[in-house]
């Protein structure tokens, strides 16, 4: 700790400079989804990441481009959530409440490893066939026009659960890549 750090005490807690490090972190996460919000550069991919918590795989998942475009009108609708969720630092042991998100620096804890995973210059391409973990995430990666990632978006999954049904993007394998379908379509997977 540097000696300006512990001078600066929280008289709640007696935590140094936990309060201000917390406002100053909301601060500039807050700028920053302001900032993607107002770009106009912007594109999507996405990754599956299987077993995330213990031995992480990326694989690059192929898209529509009317599937990207949807996945981004949600992604931008989550990132105006987060704007104005309450934000709080990851802890042990902490449980969000459905108005609250939570953020932590992708170098820490269980994201280092899916970080340094989906930063490696190749990944692999998604297959049907690609067997999944009980502890998976989507990524959905916000590009700009030089292709570096201005943001992330991770949602876990596992083939064991259905997803909610609210605010569902269905989409199909069509051999290649995933394209998107409509509500009313009937699928039946041979």
């Amino acid at each position: 700790m540097s000696a300006s750090s512990a001078s600066e005490v929280n008289a709640s807690s007696g935590a140094p400079g936990q309060a201000d490090a917390a406002e100053q972190a909301e601060h500039l996460i807050r700028q920053q989804l302001l900032h993607i919000m107002s770009r106009g550069d912007v594109s999507l991919t996405m990754l599956m990441i299987s077993d995330h918590r213990s031995e992480p795989q990326a694989f690059e998942v192929p898209i529509s481009t009317e599937l990207a475009d949807q996945l981004l009108e949600q992604t931008m609708e989550s990132i105006s959530a987060a704007g104005a969720a309450e934000l709080h630092p990851s802890m042990p042991g902490f449980k969000p409440a459905a108005h609250q998100w939570v953020y932590q620096p992708k170098t820490v804890g269980a994201l280092a490893a899916v970080e340094a995973e989906i930063s490696r210059p190749t990944l692999q391409q998604y297959d049907r066939g690609q067997k999944f973990g009980r502890q998976n995430l989507l990524v959905l990666r916000l590009l700009n026009d030089e292709g570096n990632d201005i943001a992330q978006l991770c949602q876990g999954f596992s083939p064991e659960k259905d997803l909610a049904p609210k605010n569902k993007i269905l989409a199909l394998w069509q051999g290649e890549r995933f394209t998107t379908v409509g509500e009313d379509a009937l699928v039946i997977d041979r």
